[in-house]
C-alpha cells in the first residue's frame, strides 16, 4: 500500500514539474499576424486604449489624427469594424511610445507631471496621481499591479510608486535604482540612464524591459527584476531580450496553464543615428522568468495601441509608426490562432469538467475588483442590471415616505403560526471544544476499565500458580500421615495380643495425622470408623479445602 501511494505521489509531482517546465511556445501558440481591417480612414498613431470588459470591444482614445476622438474596434461580433463614437474627450490625449497601461477597465497614462486614467465604460478622464517633482524621466514606462491597483513609472534609474486611490489624487514617491542601467556602463562606454523602458508587475515584483540611451550603443536588451520600494534592488540577471530595443508595448495575457504571461511587442531598435520600428514579438513568463520569440509583426511598429481580448483569446494592434520618418498607419492586426485561442493547455487536466456552464456570461470580468465589498449591496439582485449608470441620478428616494402611524391588519390570518421558529444562537450551539472534552473523558474511562481487567486477570493467575505449588506438599503430608497411622495400629494390635492385662489398664490414644484439621479426624473416629479411614478422609478434606 505504501509503495502504491509513493508511486501515485511521484506521478503527481512529475506531472506538476512537467507543467511548470513546458516550453512557452507550447503554451502560447499563434502562427502569425493577420490584417483584419483599417482605422477610420485616417492613419493614426500615439493613441491609447484597452479592452472594455462591459461591451467586449476595444476602445481607442486620441492620437495624432484627432487627440480628442473616441474610437471603438468591434471584436465581439468579429467584424473588426473600427468606427468613431459620438463621444469626445474633454482632455486631449496624444501619448508617444509606451506611456500608458490598461488594467481592469481603466487605461492609465502619463501626461507631464500627472498620471491620469480613462474609464473604458464611461470614457471619463480623471486625475489619479501627481508625479514626484523633478522626476528625471521624460519618457517613462507605466505599469499597474493587477492585485492592488498600484501604479508604477520607471526610467532614469528611478521607480515611482503611486497609490491608486482615485479622487482625491495620490502623491507618488520615488525610489532610486542605480543598477537600472545599461550592462555596458561599467565597461567605460559612458552610458547608463535609460528612457523608454517598459514594465510589468507580478506578485509585487517589478519587471523592466529594454530601454533607450542618450548615446551609443543606444538600446538595451536587459530584463530587470526589482522590488519597487527597496533602494537599488534591481537585478539584471533574469534573462535578455532577443533584440535590444526600447519603447516596447507590454500586453498582459491571461493566466495560461502554469505562468503569468505578457507579450512584448514591437518598439524601437537599431542605433541612435538610425532607429527603426521593431517587428519582434516575444512572450515572457513573469512567474518563471522565461522568454520565447514568437511570430513577428508584418511590419515594425512603435507608438501603437495594443490590447488583449480575453473573450476570443487574441491580441490586437491598432495603428502606429512604421518608419524612422514618423509615418503612421491605420492598419489593424490580430494574432492568427487555432480555434482553441492563444493560450493552449499542453497537458490536459486529469479531472476535466464533464458538464460545461449552461449559461456563460456574455462579458466576463477580466480583472477582479481591487477592493471588493465585504457585504453585498443587495440581497435580491436584479436579473437585468443596468450596463451604464444613470447620468443624472435622482436626489430623492423613489419609494414613498413611510407611514408614521401604521394601521393594524383588519383581517388577520385564519391559521396563525403555532410556533415561532427561533434560530439557535451561536452561544447555544455546542462548541467543538465541548465535543473534544467529551471524547477525551470517554477515552480516559476506557483506559481505566482496561487497566482494571488487566490487574484482576494478573492476580487470578498468581493465585492459581501458588495453589499448584502447594498441592504436592499437602499430598506428601497425607501419605506420611497414613503410614504413621498404619504403624501405630499394627503396634497396638500386637500389644493387645501379648499383653492383655496392660491393654486393660491403659487406654489406646488415637494417632492424629499431620493434617492441621484435627476436628475432622475426631468426627470420623466417633462415628465408628477405623483410624486409617479417619486419617485418609481428613487428609482429603484438607486438600479439597485448599
Amino acid at each position: 500500500m505504501a509503495m502504491k501511494l509513493f508511486l501515485i505521489s511521484n506521478s503527481i509531482v512529475s506531472l506538476i514539474l512537467s507543467q511548470s517546465t513546458a516550453p512557452i511556445d507550447e503554451v502560447v501558440v499563434f502562427d502569425d499576424w493577420l490584417a483584419v481591417g483599417s482605422g477610420t480612414g485616417t492613419a493614426n498613431c500615439e493613441a491609447i486604449g484597452g479592452f472594455n470588459t462591459n461591451s467586449g470591444n476595444i476602445k481607442s482614445y486620441g492620437g495624432q489624427a484627432d487627440d480628442t476622438q473616441v474610437n471603438e474596434l468591434s471584436t465581439s461580433d468579429e467584424t473588426y469594424s473600427y468606427t468613431a463614437t459620438s463621444t469626445t474627450l474633454s482632455t486631449a490625449v496624444q501619448v508617444p511610445n509606451i506611456r500608458y497601461a490598461s488594467s481592469g477597465n481603466v487605461v492609465y497614462y502619463v501626461s507631464g507631471s500627472e498620471i491620469r486614467g480613462i474609464d473604458l465604460s464611461t470614457d471619463t478622464d480623471i486625475l489619479y496621481a501627481n508625479r514626484v517633482s523633478g522626476f528625471a524621466s521624460s519618457d517613462p514606462g507605466v505599469c499597474v499591479d493587477p492585485d492592488d491597483g498600484t501604479i508604477y513609472t520607471v526610467g532614469d534609474t528611478e521607480i515611482e510608486t503611486c497609490a491608486n486611490t482615485g479622487s482625491p489624487p495620490s502623491q507618488c514617491t520615488s525610489t532610486s535604482q542605480q543598477y537600472l542601467i545599461h550592462k555596458d556602463y561599467n565597461a567605460g562606454l559612458g552610458v547608463g540612464e535609460l528612457q523608454a523602458q517598459a514594465c510589468a508587475v507580478y506578485n509585487g515584483e517589478l519587471f523592466v524591459f529594454g530601454g533607450l540611451f542618450s548615446s551609443e550603443p543606444g538600446f538595451s536588451d536587459s530584463i530587470w527584476q526589482c522590488a519597487p520600494a527597496v533602494v537599488d534592488s534591481c537585478d539584471a540577471n533574469v534573462t535578455t531580450l532577443s533584440e535590444a530595443r526600447g519603447a516596447i508595448r507590454v500586453v498582459e495575457l491571461a493566466d495560461c496553464v502554469d505562468g503569468k504571461y505578457v507579450a512584448l511587442i514591437g518598439g524601437r531598435t537599431g542605433t541612435l543615428a538610425s532607429p527603426v520600428p521593431s517587428a519582434v514579438v516575444e512572450i515572457f513568463d513573469l512567474k518563471n522568468s522565461r522568454l520565447a520569440t514568437m511570430a513577428s509583426l508584418p511590419t515594425g511598429l512603435v507608438s501603437f495601441l495594443s490590447a488583449y481580448d480575453p473573450v476570443h483569446d487574441q491580441i490586437f494592434t491598432v495603428g502606429g509608426i512604421t518608419d524612422n520618418a514618423g509615418t503612421c498607419t491605420n492598419q489593424i492586426y490580430k494574432t492568427n490562432t487555432s480555434a482553441m485561442g492563444l493560450c493552449v493547455t499542453s497537458q490536459p487536466s486529469m479531472d476535466p469538467t464533464t458538464e460545461p456552464t449552461k449559461e456563460p456570461t456574455d462579458s466576463p470580468t477580466v480583472h477582479p475588483t481591487n477592493t471588493p465589498t465585504e457585504d453585498p449591496t443587495t440581497s435580491d439582485p436584479t436579473n437585468d442590471p443596468t450596463v451604464v449608470p444613470t447620468a443624472n441620478p435622482s436626489t430623492e428616494p423613489t419609494t414613498a415616505a413611510p407611514v408614521d402611524s401604521p394601521s393594524p391588519t383588519d383581517a388577520p390570518t385564519l391559521k396563525p403560526t403555532l410556533k415561532v421558529y427561533v434560530p439557535k444562537r451561536e452561544e447555544q450551539q455546542t462548541s467543538a471544544l465541548s465535543y473534544t472534552t467529551i471524547v477525551i473523558v470517554l477515552v480516559f474511562i476506557c483506559c481505566i476499565i482496561c487497566c482494571c481487567f488487566y490487574w484482576y486477570d494478573r492476580n487470578e493467575c498468581q493465585e492459581e500458580e501458588e495453589e499448584q505449588k502447594e498441592a504436592p506438599a499437602v499430598y506428601d503430608r497425607m501419605e506420611q500421615g497414613d503410614t504413621k497411622v498404619a504403624a501405630a495400629a499394627a503396634a497396638a494390635t500386637t500389644t493387645t495380643t501379648s499383653k492383655a492385662s496392660t491393654a486393660s489398664t491403659y487406654e489406646r490414644k488415637p494417632q492424629v495425622p499431620p493434617s492441621s484439621d484435627y476436628g475432622n479426624y475426631v468426627d470420623v473416629i466417633a462415628a465408628g470408623g477405623d483410624e486409617k479411614s479417619a486419617v485418609a478422609m481428613t487428609s482429603t478434606a484438607a486438600y479439597n479445602k485448599k
